[in-house]
């Protein structure tokens, strides 16, 4: 038995170890896929900045050019040297449809391409929006003679006053090549600007240009001026996508990049393949070690009740053996303490012999009680007096008490009546009376009370003795189990027996080591 504890130690120990280490591969599992994870995104959020970054520059740049062709300013006409500029801008820029100079009034004075001639810009929102801020801007994506197109403009100021705009018309459907390279090898990845209203004015792909995606919160923050990565349904298709939004300079619109999330999380997806399978072995190990360990306290706990059943049969057995032997002299004491008590006068003599003979009785029932841990004691309930059966206990354990210096008190608050087997109850009481004055071998106090207590009877056994240690307490009843030297480890479980099986009771202890030990016990009157 002693070797197999020790295995079972040593495996449990294993198996704590094990599960140690589970826990830590699960946590460094769990932070490498969130450092992965994260990774993933910020490579989205890089290509992003670095887009926008190159779209701010690009606006910026025929903003500069822009000005520096319309310099000096003539909103009424174009110089000579004003128009070569503009002819060569149109030669670097060939995204670029056409150049336009606009009075205050909103009049087209020049354009390269004469048909915008017969178009005022008076009511166009970037217009009036160019007038008040005295800013260059892009406008949002409109449609004019039948082409969509975006305008780059730039406000003309004369003694601070704006006194017109030079604008150039942006082919949307040609600015795809300002995005395109960044997103190169990057499956079904989308890469554009959008509007101020969140209309696509260029992308990646054309064909979604005019697209809008204002319903995707990414571009909803964007255009707040916040940036933002966000895992949504794709307005452009059903799939489940990552988007990062990032707004342009002076909240001009948005660049926005999207990538299916099953191909910006791939290298997790890849991670786990390896991971997952090594936590799983990590769990079949700890299970196998652990369904070991309950086979083998299952074992144990069989061959304890084996022992325990042995252990209970050999003293039925000599109970037995000797019931008669024993019982046949009590007989004649009994006999015998009848005839002298029924000859004496003396009240003392009286009490005393009733006292003896009762005490025969119970050393009967104390015999039939080693016969009972191997077969059920039958019960006798009768109308007994509780209070009576604990003053007989005291008179019995006082007489004990004196040979060990030992002071018993009995408190009753008034006489209790229950339906009981008093010979086991008193039996009970006199048991954990005599563990009391043992746990004080050099004297001490025993107080036994007894009073009615919501319904029960409460019985308080208190000594001032040398305490149980708080290990031994959860075994206090289990049979054979003694920390006595010369104990048989059976008053305790008749106690338990007679108190909580028998009589539906309950045992509280509470012990402080070299301080003493209660118990406190209920009955129910009913």
């Amino acid at each position: 038995m002693i070797l197999k504890s020790k295995d079972g130690e040593r495996q449990w120990g294993l198996g704590s170890i094990l599960l140690l280490f589970l826990l830590c591969t699960i946590g460094l599992i769990s932070m490498t896929l969130e450092g992965v994870q994260q990774q993933c995104v910020d490579k989205n959020v890089a290509i992003l900045h670095h887009g926008s970054d190159r779209v701010n520059s690009y606006f910026s740049r025929i903003q500069g050019v822009l000005l520096a062709a319309a310099d000096p300013v003539q909103p009424t006409g174009v110089e000579s040297g004003t128009l070569e500029r503009i002819q060569k801008l149109g030669i670097d820029y060939p995204e670029i449809s056409s150049i336009s100079i606009v009075d205050k009034q909103g009049n087209v004075v020049y354009s390269s391409y004469h048909q915008q001639m017969n178009y005022p810009l008076s009511s166009e929102k970037y217009f009036q929006k160019a007038l008040k801020s005295s800013k260059p801007g892009i406008s949002d994506l409109y449609t004019k003679l039948g082409n969509r197109a975006v305008a780059v403009y730039v406000p003309l100021m004369k003694e601070g006053e704006v006194v017109g705009l030079i604008q150039a018309i942006v082919d949307p459907y040609k600015l795809n090549n300002l995005l395109s390279d960044l997103i190169i090898g990057r499956e079904h990845t989308f890469l554009g600007i959008t509007d101020t209203n969140g209309v696509i004015i260029a992308f990646s792909h054309p064909q979604y240009i005019g697209t809008s995606l204002t319903r995707l919160e990414s571009i909803q923050l964007a255009l707040q001026g916040q940036h933002a990565a966000i895992a949504e349904t794709s307005a452009l298709g059903k799939d489940w996508r990552l988007v990062v939004a990032r707004p342009l300079a002076d909240n001009q619109g948005a660049v926005v990049l999207s990538q299916p999330t099953r191909a910006v999380y791939s290298p997790v997806t890849a991670l786990l393949q390896y991971e997952i399978p090594a936590v799983l072995l990590w769990i079949i190990l700890i299970g196998v070690l652990i369904y070991r360990k309950v086979l083998r306290i299952s074992q144990q706990e069989v061959d304890l009740m084996a022992l325990q059943a042995e252990k209970a049969n050999a003293v039925a057995e000599i109970a037995a053996s000797v019931a008669h032997e024993v019982r046949n002299p009590l007989t004649g004491i009994r006999g015998f303490m009848q005839l002298l008590s029924s000859r004496t006068k003396d009240p003392k003599a009286h009490e005393y012999g009733k006292l003896i003979v009762e005490e025969v009785d119970r050393v009967e029932v104390i015999i039939s009680e080693f016969l009972s841990l191997a077969k059920p004691h039958s019960m006798r309930r009768t109308k007994c007096s509780l209070t009576g059966i604990l003053r007989s206990v005291y008179l019995l354990a006082s007489g004990r008490g004196i040979y060990n210096g030992v002071d018993i008190e009995f408190i009753e608050t008034e006489s209790i009546g229950m339906m009981a087997d008093g010979a086991q109850l008193k039996q009970a009481f006199l048991n954990l009376c005599t563990n009391s004055i043992q746990a004080m071998p050099n004297g001490g106090k025993l107080t036994i009370s007894v009073k009615r207590e919501a319904g029960q009877a409460f019985v308080l056994i208190q000594d001032t003795g040398e305490g149980i240690r708080p290990e031994h307490i959860p075994r206090l009843g289990e049979r054979f189990f003694t920390t006595k030297e010369d104990g048989s480890g059976l008053g305790l479980a008749v106690v338990y027996r007679v108190i909580e099986d028998n009589h539906r009771g309950k045992i509280d202890v509470r012990s402080e080591l070299n301080i003493g030990t209660t118990f406190c016990i209920w009955l129910p009157l009913e």
